[in-house]
């Protein structure tokens, strides 16, 4: 590789990885606050570290031989009507991003919708679907330990029981299902032309993966111990080093840098005492309002070295989620994806996905609010 592809290839990770720049950025910053010692070890949690990188090279895995895609392909041509098309693209969204988390959901989906939207000539509902596509892949993986990072982070590091983490989250994850079927149902319904699957796969492949994927679900929630893990992670590099290129770094070293981030904060007093205060008493709102600024990954890390309230934690980065474009890097993953199907009507989508992510967005926290107080 030449240094000029280098440079590029360089730029171009960079570029799609700006919040993993800025948290570098961010933790270095302050580190000057606090110069690295001994205690810097304790800052950063493993075994979320060690259970996120095993789930994210399973999927990694697993999107190596298509099966995702294959799987949803097969379903969308079931699908006759534009009714039932977009509905079921929603919730396929919704369902898929409880297993393969948000961001690897609308990477798989988004792309099937707008091929089935353009055979079917119904691209003028494309920004429609897109937007429901993102709210539901936000919402959706909410109900799981193992559906968005964030639930990753603070189901370990708060040790809650599987049973505790769904029924908190039931509620909210039950609203939001409601809310986008009937968002998605309410289209003028015509019969479609189906579409055909496109895409094939290695069955040996895709049951040697399927295998490590489970294994890493069982890692993310506690019942299999952190070093399987570790083990799971090598046997799938080993079976297929082009793996390794499609785990998510960036998200990887979002977590740590914010780990940083988090340690050196709560040893200046000041500072800690301040966040504190502010998250105590408040924590469901400061998590929303909190994710709307700087996304709700480093919300949900920054804030749980603030409180022990994690009900309503978990609550307030699922459902910050949406929102503003940067509540989630899912929504910026929808944008983008937006401007390679669709050569018009950017400002439509913006102000519609807008409109439907801040409805949810207030809809889902009040409801909540209600019942909390």
């Amino acid at each position: 590789m030449t240094s000029s592809s280098l440079l590029q290839t360089l730029r171009g990770w960079i570029v799609s990885h700006t919040f993993a720049g800025i948290a570098v950025l961010l933790a270095v910053a302050s580190c000057f606050a606090v110069p690295p010692d001994g205690e810097y070890l304790d800052y950063i949690d493993y075994r979320t570290i060690v259970a996120l990188t095993c789930m994210l090279t399973a999927i990694a895995a697993l999107e190596r031989v298509h099966v995702f895609t294959i799987a949803a392909e097969h379903l969308v041509t079931r699908l006759r009507s534009r009714r039932s098309l977009i509905t079921g693209l929603v919730l396929l969204t919704g369902i898929g991003s409880m297993a393969i988390s948000n961001d690897m959901a609308l990477l798989t989906f988004l792309p099937i919708a707008a091929r089935a939207l353009k055979i079917t000539g119904d691209e003028r509902y494309l920004a429609y679907v897109f937007t429901l596509q993102a709210a539901a892949a936000n919402l959706g993986g909410m109900i799981m330990p193992f559906g968005n990072p964030q639930n990753i982070f603070i189901y370990q590091t708060y040790e809650m029981s599987f049973g505790e983490f769904v029924s908190t989250m039931a509620l909210p994850f039950s609203v939001a299902l409601v809310v986008l079927t009937v968002m998605a149902l309410s289209v003028r319904s015509s019969r479609v032309v189906p579409l055909p699957p496109a895409t094939t796969g290695d069955r040996t492949r895709t049951l040697l993966y399927g295998l490590g994927f489970a294994l890493a679900v069982l890692v993310a929630v506690r019942v299999l111990p952190v070093w399987v893990g570790l083990a799971v992670v090598a046997l799938l590099i080993l079976s297929d080093v082009a793996i390794a290129a499609g785990i998510d770094y960036g998200l990887l070293i979002t977590f740590v840098s914010f780990f940083i981030i988090t340690g050196n904060i709560a040893r200046i007093d000041a500072i800690s005492t301040t966040v504190t205060s502010m998250v105590e008493g408040n924590t469901l709102i400061a998590a929303v309002l909190a994710s709307q600024v700087i996304s709700n990954v480093p919300s949900a890390i920054l804030l749980s070295g603030f409180t022990e309230n994690w009900r309503e934690l978990l609550v307030g980065v699922n459902v910050g989620g949406v929102g503003t474009l940067i509540a989630s890097l899912a929504n910026l993953i929808a944008l983008r994806q937006f401007q390679v199907h669709s050569s018009h009507g950017m400002g439509r989508f913006l102000v519609l996905f807008l409109a439907v992510n801040l409805g949810l967005l207030i809809l889902l926290t009040a409801l909540m609010w209600v019942v909390w107080s």
